[in-house]
């Protein structure tokens, strides 16, 4: 396996930011990175949903806080994804030039690195480089295997939308 590089990239292309991050939807990857340990919810709402890790129906400004319905959120399966598969040992990684991208990379004992990208809600395009892949046994020169998984909201103008688990997208 360390003749190959499976990079798990998340939401790095404008097309995809464009469909699945909206303003205010609080999906995942920009919660991950932007609000990791804040909860800028109050009242019932603050517990409620688990500290944002949870949604349910109906959750607007006007919500019922003994309604039932509950279903996990783009923010518990980053979390989610982040323990199960971001192991080994972290490397350095540096935001885009524009400070919009930012990224969080393992390499694992498989010789698989692993990098978990954030991107603001923002269109537009940016660039993953990945360096120093001779480290893990890899050419100095030639393409790589590249696999990239995304946790859009079933409804992206919904906040706090249903995420059931992440998307292959090939």
């Amino acid at each position: 396996m360390r003749s190959s590089l499976l990079a798990q990239c998340l939401m790095i292309t404008a097309s995809l930011v464009g469909r699945v991050l909206k303003r205010d939807s609080m999906t995942a990857v920009v919660n991950f990175f932007n609000n990791t340990g804040t909860n800028w919810l109050n009242s019932y709402a603050l517990h409620d949903f688990m500290a944002s890790l949870l949604s349910k129906p109906d959750a607007t400004s006007d919500y019922s806080a003994t309604a039932a319905g509950y279903f996990t959120n783009g923010v518990y399966q980053v979390y989610k994804y982040y323990y199960q598969n971001m192991t080994g040992y972290r490397v350095g990684t540096a935001p885009s030039t524009d400070l919009k991208l930012e990224a969080y990379a393992t390499v694992g004992n498989d010789g698989y690195a692993r990098v978990l990208v954030g991107v603001r809600i923002e269109e537009g395009t940016w660039q993953l480089q990945l360096n120093d892949l001779s480290a893990l046994g890899l050419r100095t020169s030639g393409a790589l295997n590249l696999h990239t998984w995304g946790f859009p909201v079933k409804n992206a103008d919904v906040h706090y939308g249903e995420v059931d688990a992440p998307t292959d997208l090939g």
